[in-house]
């Protein structure tokens, strides 16, 4: 009696469990997928981490131009000298023992000023406590600061072309990053509808399974009673167990489709996927002039191509000034104070170092490695240009073509419900035929062939402009709706 009391209970908490389960597992939608995998995609963590990296890059290249100080302590340095030496005015020996503290500190500050050169302060410090058995003791304070300032004349400061580069490397990275959210964008509505389209193919083969299992009850019946022969009944058995295979392969690819969109938002393999099966059928009048304007206004990889030709420039000037004539002016002014007390150390200061000079580096005979540089360069520089006006005729060639495909694709949505229409009209007919005993099994069969083909043919063709909408997002990368006729 317990056993049994015990098996009702737990068939009344398992299904709450499944329920409670199901509830868990809500259906996401294809913006729900996107955002789900800007959020854990393993694709897009790697893709934020290299746009990291080049961001930390520029904030390096920036340093040089922030206030820097680096600070050098010796607390302390003891040394103690034991050694004899000769007197020659009493010949003997003398015995000297010493013991020397130090205590040492030295700042440095320094500056880069844009345009206008580096400027920097370097101060020393030291406590000096002097012991001795033959000389008198005494404790002596020092203080040494020097400003230095240098500047290169004919040429822009190699941090400053660094940090330039490092600019337009970061805007590089940030628009390539952009482009490859659209491309996971791009591979997240492909995974999405092919989901999408394995479970409504799933309906279908059910229905068809249906149909092919009531066509066979009936014809069953038929043979029974002698009103068909046998090979049509025998037709129909296997023309349910052909539909039993069919929506046995459609279930297993359904599994196949949730595991390759998992992968791409980063979900658990065993973890529960349900999505919307319902397929957006908005239909957009796209304007081609407005499009093509539009794509070479928005696409990216056009906004790095000039960037990458920037950055061609930039490399062609630093390798003319690497290889040409270069001049550094170079100041400095030092001061020193120095007393028994820490406090005389700043009133007496005084200037103990005046200096200017000019450095001037100029290449005389390389063996043809100066012209090599600069002549690689300038090859570069024009191949990014180059690069540049094709990507532009790319760019007007690849719309013209997500516009064909769009409108193809729109025909063929048209197209396909009209065969969808007829195809179940001829399946209602050829079932009442085979109903009243006045129409073969072969007749059924390839009508319910023809349902279930064209079935599947409207369905693809929803899913193909949806997919065709999205090839127009890639070619333009810019909204639909700036697209549309106005």
């Amino acid at each position: 009696m317990k056993i049994i009391q015990l098996a009702l209970l737990l068939s009344t908490i398992i299904p709450l469990c499944q329920t409670a389960g199901a509830q868990q597992s809500p259906v996401l939608t294809l913006q729900d997928c996107i955002k789900l995998a800007r959020q854990q995609g393993p694709e897009h963590l790697r893709d934020r981490w290299d746009l990291d990296r080049s961001h930390y890059n520029l904030n390096q290249a920036r340093a040089p131009f922030e206030p820097n100080a680096n600070l050098d302590l010796t607390l302390p340095t003891y040394n103690e000298s034991n050694r004899s030496v000769e007197d020659p005015s009493f010949i003997n020996r003398v015995r000297l023992e010493d013991i020397d503290f130090r205590y040492r500190g030295a700042l440095n500050v320094s500056q880069r000023v844009p345009h206008i050169g580096n400027f920097s302060i370097e101060a020393d410090a030291e406590r000096r406590n002097f012991i001795s058995n033959r000389q008198a003791d005494f404790v002596d304070y020092r203080g040494d600061m020097t400003f230095r300032y240098n500047r290169q004349i004919f040429t822009e400061p190699r941090e400053e072309i660094n940090l330039k580069s490092a600019e337009l490397n970061f805007a590089n990275a940030r628009s390539r990053f952009h482009r490859r959210e659209l491309d996971l964008e791009n591979r997240i509505v492909q995974a999405y509808y092919n989901l999408v389209q394995s479970v409504r193919q799933l309906t279908i083969e059910e229905q068809r399974r249906k149909q092919s299992k009531a066509s066979f009850d009936q014809a069953q019946r038929k043979f029974e009673i002698g009103l068909i022969a046998e090979t049509e009944a025998l037709s129909l058995k296997v023309a349910l167990l052909e539909a039993d295979a069919q929506y046995d392969r459609a279930a297993t690819n359904i599994e196949r489709q949730r595991d390759r969109l998992r992968d791409l938002l980063g979900m658990n393999p065993v973890e529960a996927l349900e999505v919307d099966t319902e397929v957006d059928d908005t239909r957009y009048n796209i304007d081609k002039s407005r499009a093509i304007a539009a794509a070479l206004r928005h696409r990216l990889d056009l906004h790095e191509a000039d960037i990458t030709e920037e950055i061609s420039e930039l490399n062609l000037k630093s390798t003319k000034q690497n290889n040409g004539l270069r001049a550094t002016v170079n100041a400095s002014v030092g001061l020193r104070g120095q007393g028994d007390e820490i406090e005389e150390v700043s009133s007496t200061f005084e200037r103990n170092l005046w200096n200017v000079n000019v450095q001037v580096q100029m290449p005389l005979i390389d063996g043809g490695d100066r012209r090599a540089q600069i002549g690689q360069a300038r090859i570069d520089l024009e191949r990014s240009k180059h690069d540049r006006k094709n990507l532009r005729r790319t760019i007007t060639l690849d719309v013209r073509d997500a516009l064909r495909n769009l409108s193809e694709a729109e025909r063929q949505i048209e197209l396909n419900r009209e065969r969808l229409e007829v195809a179940e009209r001829n399946y209602s007919l050829e079932s009442s035929r085979f109903d009243l005993g006045i129409a073969d099994s072969q007749n059924l069969l390839d009508a319910q062939a023809s349902l279930t083909s064209a079935s599947i043919n409207a369905l693809d063709a929803v899913i193909t402009y949806q997919l065709q909408l999205m090839g127009l997002r890639l070619a333009t990368m810019a909204d639909l709706n700036d697209l549309v006729e106005k």
